[in-house]
């Protein structure tokens, strides 16, 4: 036996029932993404209520410990006598050791040398410049304060440089370039 089946609706009245049930799947669909929307919506108002009354919380707290900080006799001295105290360390430890220079020219023992100027630089390196006998003398003195050690075994100078050198009459005037060691600037 076979069944056939007989269309009862027009054609025009499939179509509306179609429309319509694509309208309730549209509006469906819209109401839902309002919903979410306004979901998100809430969620963001109320987590930018909280950081606020958060970051209130935390202003008062904030400003009642000052105040309690304010009213302590001697503070702001003692904080400030604090923060000199905590600088020491690292402007000893900056601090450029002319000596430790002196001490390696005495070493080298110019006897036909004599300097000028020395200028020291806040980046470790010096400029010294003078007068010897003969350009070997310059070399020897170079090779001398290059060649320095402190008590450790580590260089006093990473860099000797001869910058200049040139004759003036019976003597050399000279230029040199120094780069002091980093363990210079602390005191080894």
């Amino acid at each position: 036996m076979s069944t056939f089946m007989i269309n009862l609706l027009p054609d025009t009245r499939l179509v509306k029932q179609r429309a319509h049930r694509r309208r309730q799947i549209v509006g469906t669909l819209a109401t839902t993404i309002c919903v979410v929307c306004g979901v998100v919506l809430l969620l963001l108002f109320l987590s930018v209520g909280s950081v606020t009354i958060i970051k209130n919380k935390l202003t008062d707290d904030i400003a009642a410990k000052k105040t309690k900080l304010v009213a302590v006799p001697g503070i702001i001295g003692a904080l400030t006598a604090q923060q000199h105290l905590d600088s020491l360390p690292e402007l000893y430890s900056s601090r450029t050791l002319m000596t430790k220079f002196f001490a390696a020219y005495a070493v080298a023992n110019p006897t036909d040398v004599s300097l000028n100027a020395l200028t020291v630089n806040p980046d470790n390196t010096m400029k010294a410049t003078g007068i010897a006998g003969s350009y070997a003398s310059v070399s020897k003195l170079a090779r001398a304060l290059e060649a320095e050690k402190d008590a450790t075994g580590n260089k006093k100078f990473t860099t000797v440089e001869i910058e200049s050198a040139g004759r003036e009459s019976a003597n050399v005037s000279f230029s040199l370039y120094i780069v002091m060691a980093p363990g210079v600037t602390s005191g080894n």
